[in-house]
């Protein structure tokens, strides 16, 4: 709180202190002139100062009460911590004590509604967690079903085997096979995605780092996907020499697919 902010504060009470001192001095000059006395300019100029000065202390008496209270409230409220909202300097005045005692009340419910909001969110995040390892099972379970079809129906019925066979399995079974997995391919990466997004909300809980193999990680990942650059025609070398990396093996940057895992590396 700034003296000038202070005293534009107290405006009122200095008008209303200075129309008093006009008032009790003409009374006082009116009642000399009746009685036949004069009173001299320099007792005039006395009362004057002795008035600034009785004003000024109590001003500055008032501005020392506020000033130590209201520049804690100017720091805490600029603050970022929490925390530090709930620490007030001890009121001293009566304003100063109410106004505490609501500023802890609000302080306190706003802490019991976040920490309500905070239990609802890990619960959220609990109940979309077991929801996603529950549903990489199905997926795991179809693409199973779909490789035993393969199988049963022969090589011409693979969605990556079928250019190349000599026989082929009827159009609309093939095109069906594919398509379910082409859609169970994208649930794997959807859960997966979903899976990583969880586990970077509790990011330095989950976090491990460990070192991992680039080159076997790479080549993992290029298996993971195999039916997709076989359907697509694309075949994927890896030429370079084994190389560890510093990573986090549990959060997966690729492999999404059914029963995939995966590392997000970092070179060491």
């Amino acid at each position: 709180m700034s003296v000038k902010s202070f005293l534009a504060a107290r405006w009122p009470w200095i008008a209303a202190y200075a129309a008093f001192a006009l008032l009790a001095g003409a009374v006082v000059v009116l009642d000399l002139r009746l009685s036949g006395a004069r009173l001299r300019p320099g007792n005039i100029l006395y009362i004057l100062i002795l008035g600034v000065v009785v004003l000024g202390a109590a001003l500055a008496l008032d501005y020392r009460r506020h000033a130590a209270f209201a520049g804690h409230l100017a720091r805490i409220t600029g603050s970022e911590d929490l925390d530090h909202l709930g620490v007030l300097p001890d009121p001293r005045t009566p304003e100063q004590e109410l106004f505490v005692q609501a500023w802890q009340r609000l302080y306190a419910r706003l802490r019991a509604q976040l920490s309500e909001e905070r239990e609802r969110g890990q619960r959220h995040v609990q109940l979309v967690t077991q929801w996603a390892h529950h549903m990489k099972t199905p997926v795991a379970v179809i693409d199973l079903e779909l490789q035993r079809l393969e199988r049963s129906a022969g090589p011409a019925a693979r969605p990556e085997a079928a250019p190349q066979a000599g026989r082929r399995a009827p159009d609309d079974i093939t095109a069906a096979l594919a398509s379910i997995r082409e859609e169970n391919q994208r649930l794997g990466h959807a859960l997966q995605m979903l899976l990583n997004m969880v586990r970077l909300q509790d990011f330095a809980a989950d976090f491990k780092v460990e070192r991992v193999d680039l080159l076997a990680l790479v080549r993992d990942l290029i298996n993971d996907h195999r039916r997709e650059f076989i359907v697509h025609r694309v075949y994927p070398r890896v030429e370079a020499a084994s190389q560890d990396v510093r990573a986090a093996p549990r959060l997966d940057s690729g492999r999404g697919g059914p029963g995939g895992g995966g590392a997000a590396a970092a070179p060491s």
